[in-house]
């Protein structure tokens, strides 16, 4: 199963400020992150909010958000 990925407006213009190198590490992430957001090699829970995940990328954090 995978899940679909969708960025914000604001979230796809930050990706198009960026290098090229960062950008596809961030990318590359998404395309991960769509395969399985629970994956705990690739994301970590959220201590203050139960449910809730991110994924780290150099200074970048992802949250997946799979219940939208």
């Amino acid at each position: 199963m995978t899940y679909k990925v969708e960025l914000t407006r604001q979230a796809e213009k930050a990706l198009d400020r960026l290098d090229r190198v960062t950008e596809k590490r961030l990318r590359d992430r998404l395309k991960e992150l769509s395969l399985n957001p629970y994956d705990s090699r690739l994301s970590n829970d959220v201590i203050m909010e139960e449910g809730k995940k991110y994924s780290r990328v150099g200074d970048w954090r992802v949250h997946p958000d799979p219940a939208r």
